[in-house]
């Protein structure tokens, strides 16, 4: 994912800031620092078009959680038997 926590509003005195963070904020990218919470292993096949609804479905509930999380998509184009 494109998006990276904001160290800034999670770490400040180790701790989150008062407000809530919208879902972006929340996201852990591949080269952040902090650790994430929780991790969201999609596996896919050829899923284009219906990606980005599970994608949305995951940081509405990130931003109920509240807690750091990553997402990780996996896509493998041929079937395995």
């Amino acid at each position: 994912m494109a998006s990276t926590i904001h160290q800034s509003s999670v770490e400040q005195n180790g701790a989150a800031a008062d407000r809530e963070l919208n879902a972006d904020e929340l996201l852990v990218g591949c080269d952040s620092e902090t650790t994430p919470q929780l991790s969201v292993v999609m596996p896919t096949l050829n899923e284009e078009a219906g990606i980005r609804i599970c994608i949305e479905w995951i940081k509405t509930a990130i931003e109920d959680l509240q807690v750091p999380t990553e997402i990780i998509i996996s896509d493998c184009c041929e079937v395995i038997e």
